[in-house]
């Protein structure tokens, strides 16, 4: 505020009147404040800037129509929810992911600043799918283990029918959007190391290039250095759950793997990542023990 204050100062001659200072106290502010502790603030994360009727409709319906439910735009793709009931606040600031045109409404409850303040809208609610493990690792507290690679895990699901892909869990976590979506993690178990993948349901757009949320390829800014011999786009449409008909993605086609004379093989020994020597294939291994787990890299 002292920041605006000195760039008008500096800016304009201004008279007497205006640089008459108003003291405002508490009690002018008691309406305004009471009504901005009864209510969230949500931010849409995206190239598209959503018109405040589609805001409108779209909250009313997917928060199962609240009783006393006043919008407010704040600013392009930022908006003010007043809703009188405390439990459906809570309800809906617990909830989600909200998903607007395929653009995620990040919601956070009002605090005084929070307008201003771009690191309240860095954590949002997703839902992953973790794929790739063995039946016996199928529990909701390995589910929480593995959930322990985002900012926080809400809830852990296992669902009854796996489909033709096979069974899997879903975790309800916390993202941190300002960073890429992870693709997958490697777990260990009895000296053992496998990597178990990711698909987000209902996820919405994200950079094919640089995995964030809320921008697409064509406007991504990210350096692609280093990624020499390796496929063209590091994310894609194969980490939206029920994308597993190969599709590829709609940014931007993907030519699979450049070749690479320089790729290398690692296995896990002795809980340490070992280079195999050139020559060497990743199966040559002829232990056939947990502790030495072949990655080829590219």
């Amino acid at each position: 505020m002292a920041e605006d204050i000195a760039e008008i100062l500096q800016s304009f001659t201004l008279s007497s009147k205006e640089l008459q200072i108003t003291d405002v106290g508490r009690e002018e502010l008691s309406s305004g404040l009471k009504e901005c502790q009864s209510s969230l603030i949500g931010k849409i994360v995206g190239e598209k800037v959503a018109n405040y009727t589609g805001v409108k409709n779209f909250v009313t319906t997917a928060w199962g129509y609240p009783k006393d439910l006043t919008v407010v735009e704040l600013g392009p793709n930022l908006f003010q929810f007043i809703l009188s009931k405390e439990n459906d606040r809570d309800r809906i600031a617990k909830g989600g992911p909200w998903i607007l045109d395929n653009q995620l409404m990040v919601i956070n409850r009002w605090y005084e600043g929070i307008e201003d303040d771009e690191k309240a809208f860095k954590l949002a609610p997703l839902w992953v799918q973790v794929w790739n493990l063995p039946v016996h690792w199928i529990s909701k507290d390995v589910g929480k283990k593995i959930g322990s690679v985002f900012n926080q895990v809400r809830d852990v699901i296992i669902p009854q029918i796996g489909g033709k892909e096979g069974r899997h869990l879903k975790i309800a976590v916390l993202v941190d959007i300002e960073q890429p979506l992870l693709r997958g993690t490697i777990i260990k178990v009895a000296g053992g190391v496998k990597w178990v993948h990711f698909k987000y349901e209902r996820c919405p757009d994200f950079c094919y290039s640089c995995g964030r949320i809320g921008h697409s390829e064509r406007s991504c800014g990210t350096s692609l250095s280093g990624n020499e011999g390796k496929k063209d786009n590091q994310y894609g449409n194969w980490m939206r759950a029920g994308n597993a008909n190969g599709k590829m993605s709609p940014q931007k086609k993907q030519t699979g793997v450049i070749f690479n004379p320089q790729r290398r093989h690692w296995s896990y020994q002795n809980g340490d990542w070992v280079e195999k020597e050139r020559g060497e294939t990743a199966g040559s291994d002829v232990s056939g023990g947990l502790d030495e787990t072949p990655i080829a890299v590219m």
